[in-house]
Formats: C-alpha cells, sequence, structure tokens
C-alpha cells in the first residue's frame, strides 16, 4: 500500500499492454492522492513498448475507478502483472452518464428493482427504473401535482420506507421541504404533510435512519448571515413532524465550499456517521462533494478539509448532490448529477460511480469515491 507522504515521484513498471491504460493510471494516481500525497504527485508508468505517460497534476486529471479495475488491490499496484495481459473489463460495463435527464438523484433498490427519482419536471418527480443500473426506462410521474403539495419548483427528492410506507421528502416551490406517501415505490404518492414540513426552515431534506429506530432530518438552510449551513432534526414517528428540541446546526461552509453547504446525505460505518454534501454553487465547475464525520447523529461533525471526494474534471463539471445506495452485489455506489457539457449546466445529467470505506493511515476508515468516471466501468452485477 502507498505510505502517507506529502509529495512523491514514483515509477511503476507494468508487464504487457492492456486494454483502458488511461484509467489504470489514473486509478494509481487517484489512490495516492487519497491516500495522502500532495497535488502535485509525478507518476511515470512505463510499458514494454517504451511507451510512458506522464502526469503531474492530480486535481485536474479523471480519476480512475481504482475498485472497480483492482477490487481489493485499491491502494496497490501488487498483481499488476498478473492482470495486464488481460482487458480490463472482460464483462458487462457501463458508462457516465446513465442518464440525460435529472438533477438531485437519489436511488433506492429493492427486490431486483433500482428506482430513481431526481429533479426532472416541473409538475413532480417522475421514476426511472432499471434492473442493472446500465438501463434506465422513465416510468411517468409517480408523484405529481394536485395530489402533491406544491405548484413549481419539485426540487431534491429523497425516498425512505418506514413501518411498510414509502415517504417522499422533497423540497416544494423551491423553497421547503414537504413530505407525500405511497403503498409502492412506484406511487402514486399523496400529500402526506397539508403544506410544508411544520418546524424546518430549509431545503434538500435527506432522512436517515439509525440502528435504534430513530429517523434524522438533514437539510440545508440559509442564516441571517447569507451562509447556507446544514442543519439537523429528529423526525417523529409520524413523518411529518419534528421534534424542535433537537434542531441543531451539525456543519457549516468553509473553504472551497464558498458560503454553500447543500445537498446532505448520511451514511453509517463502524458506529461512526459519515455526513457528506455538496458545496460551492451548482452552475459552477467547482460544484464537488465533501464530508464531515462525527460519533453522534446530531454532533457537531468534523470536516475533511483536504479536498472534496468527488470533484470536476476535464470531462465532467458540476459534479454533486448526490446520494449512496447499496448494489444487489452489496457494492457501495454514489448517484450524483453532473453539467450537461463542459460548456453548458442544463439539462443535467446523472452519473453513478463505486464508493468504499478504506481504512485511514492513522486509524479509523475515509470515505472513498472511485470518480467522476466518463470512460466503461464493469456493471455492478457483473463482478
Amino acid at each position: 500500500s502507498f505510505p502517507t507522504r506529502r509529495s512523491s515521484d514514483l515509477d511503476i513498471a507494468v508487464v504487457g499492454k492492456y486494454v483502458g491504460l488511461p484509467d489504470a493510471y489514473l486509478s494509481i494516481v487517484e489512490a495516492l492522492h487519497h491516500a495522502g500525497a500532495a497535488n502535485s504527485v509525478h507518476v511515470d508508468i512505463d510499458l514494454l513498448d517504451g511507451e510512458q505517460i506522464n502526469d503531474g497534476n492530480v486535481a485536474e486529471t479523471l480519476a480512475g475507478a481504482a475498485y472497480g479495475v483492482y477490487g481489493e488491490r485499491t491502494q496497490s499496484v501488487t498483481g499488476l502483472a498478473e492482470t495486464a495481459a488481460e482487458p480490463l473489463f472482460a464483462g458487462e460495463t457501463y458508462q457516465n452518464p446513465v442518464m440525460n435527464d435529472g438533477a438531485d438523484p437519489c436511488v433506492y433498490y429493492e427486490d431486483g428493482v433500482y428506482y430513481m427519482y431526481s429533479t426532472n419536471s416541473g409538475e413532480g418527480f417522475a421514476v426511472d427504473v432499471s434492473t442493472d443500473l446500465k438501463h434506465w426506462e422513465r416510468k411517468g410521474l409517480a408523484a405529481k401535482k394536485p395530489d402533491i403539495f406544491g405548484e413549481t419548483g419539485f426540487w431534491a427528492p429523497e425516498l425512505v420506507k418506514r413501518s411498510g410506507v414509502y415517504y417522499l421528502f422533497y423540497t416544494a416551490n423551491g423553497e421547503s421541504i414537504s413530505v407525500a406517501k405511497a403503498d409502492s415505490p412506484m406511487g402514486p404518492f399523496t400529500a402526506h404533510t397539508e403544506g410544508y414540513l411544520p418546524g424546518v426552515d430549509g431545503y434538500d431534506g435527506y432522512v436517515f435512519q439509525d440502528d435504534d429506530g430513530r429517523a434524522y432530518l438533514y437539510y440545508s438552510h440559509a442564516n441571517d448571515k447569507g451562509n447556507h449551513e446544514l442543519r439537523g432534526v429528529e423526525l417523529n414517528d409520524d413523518m411529518k413532524s419534528v421534534k424542535p428540541e433537537t434542531d441543531v446546526c451539525v456543519c457549516g461552509p468553509r473553504g472551497w465550499e464558498g458560503y454553500m453547504n447543500e445537498g446532505p446525505c448520511i451514511l453509517k460505518y463502524n458506529g461512526v456517521y459519515y455526513l457528506t454534501y455538496s458545496g460551492s454553487v451548482w452552475e459552477r465547475k467547482t460544484y464537488a462533494v465533501g464530508v464531515a464525520v462525527c460519533d453522534t447523529p446530531l454532533g457537531a461533525f468534523t470536516k475533511d478539509e483536504n479536498y472534496p471526494i468527488l470533484k470536476y474534471t476535464e470531462y465532467l463539471h458540476g459534479t454533486g448532490h448526490h446520494n449512496f445506495f447499496t448494489a444487489a452485489n452489496g457494492e457501495l455506489f454514489i448517484v450524483y448529477h453532473c453539467h450537461h457539457s463542459t460548456a453548458e449546466a442544463s439539462p443535467r445529467a446523472v452519473c453513478i460511480d463505486r464508493a468504499k470505506f478504506v481504512p485511514a493511515p492513522y486509524g479509523g476508515y475515509r470515505l472513498t469515491v472511485y470518480g467522476p468516471t466518463a470512460t466503461p466501468q464493469p456493471a455492478p452485477q457483473a463482478r
């Protein structure tokens, strides 16, 4: 495994020439970066035929899908020689973007079917379905006005199942959070709250259900200083009211994030809560995903200030507003949106990439995203 270092020159000899070398090369660079190397790491990869590729700027290169290529060898070059003679992706592949019309995506998996909800209609929320995360079919509006609250500005849907009921938390009228419910992830959803969720002043809601059965809502709130901070509050069992005494700011924007933290998401791993979020502004190419950690769900989260865990490349801009989900084969994935092109932000497109918790150099685990990718990647259920 790569040691933690502030700068490095690394020479790697690769036996044989194999398909998709740029991805393999950039996977190694990205692994160095996540292991704690500086942003200017010089890596030479020498092939037997004398070809050489050089790159000294990690921040501006396309991140390789290291886990997709090497599996458990994510941060190691051990075994490169034995795999070098074979094509990297012998089975089914997918390539980002997987959908060209959608933003603020959420993926929910149940009984062999993936359901995707996103900001995709002025009438409500259309649902897209897939059985392989590669081929998606739009099934129409699962939630639509006037059955749900709101007239316009339907943003950032989030589906959660609780006690056999499917709840859709979403931003209505581009202002604040409302809740709808249904007996199926396909809908039809009907209003669960009569208007906005009482006691919540914010947008981009995300619901996390903890091991003890408690449910928490995380959301973005514009404070009196003009900064968009992230807040958390415990939900009541009715899923349409909160416990106001628990409402607290869990973190605020800093550094590369500008004045903006939005699109929160929570993962719990090995007893630690990982709060991921988007920073910067969605119209900018620098829109990215950051992470903060805490030992409690509503504590003061500590941010990893070194770098975003997902950020733009020369191929994909505005990579953010995400969600995590576990595929049928147990792999962790991130779903997020990117700009329509490097020249235009809208309409946004949807991408998916692998993610994993990897051991950190000084203990604990680091949430690592192997993306954004814009080249063919192994299909999730092909592994």
